[in-house]
């Protein structure tokens, strides 16, 4: 959420921070999960462990109105941490523990789904931010979050539709 919100405010430094702390966080969620993933030898269970793990169209436009309505409403910013830690965590540990026990395919298969959901909660953050209107604090920092803004959803835009290219 903060990389949405700085894109939103057209924040250089937050945006440096979000972005490095995210991948921190992610790196390490990946490693964890690889290490615990490696103790577990049984071909089984990582048929257990991708279970929950299926891509699909319905699940884009769900992350996507989940992370609109919780902005939205005003719910305490925890509940948000919470749904954005459920949507991100399961398909992050499911890929490293994949990986780990050599499930290549179902290790992509669960990266995949991170993306979407990642992608999803970025772009509802973003309009969201916006339709509140959230904006810079100071007259000169509008046009800089203008181009921020609009440059953060054409990635994410380019990133939904090459990821959905890839389920179809």
């Amino acid at each position: 959420m903060g990389l949405t919100l700085s894109v939103t405010l057209g924040d250089f430094g937050f945006i440096l921070r979000a972005l490095r702390e995210n991948l921190l966080r992610i790196g390490a969620a990946l490693v964890f999960a690889d290490g615990v993933g490696s103790l577990f030898s049984d071909p089984a269970s990582a048929s257990e462990i991708a279970s929950g793990t299926v891509i699909s169209q319905t699940g884009i436009v769900v992350a996507l109105a989940a992370g609109a309505i919780a902005l939205s409403t005003g719910v305490p910013s925890t509940l948000i941490g919470v749904m954005v830690a459920t949507a991100l965590m399961p398909p992050l540990v499911v890929t490293g523990m994949l990986y780990a026990l050599g499930e290549m395919q179902g290790a992509i298969g669960s990266l995949q789904l991170l993306a979407e959901n990642l992608i999803s909660v970025n772009l509802a953050g973003i309009l969201t931010f916006l339709v509140m209107g959230f904006r810079p604090g100071y007259r000169e920092g509008v046009p800089r979050a203008r181009t921020l803004v609009t440059l953060a959803l054409l990635v994410w835009l380019a990133l939904l539709v090459v990821l959905i290219l890839l389920i179809v």
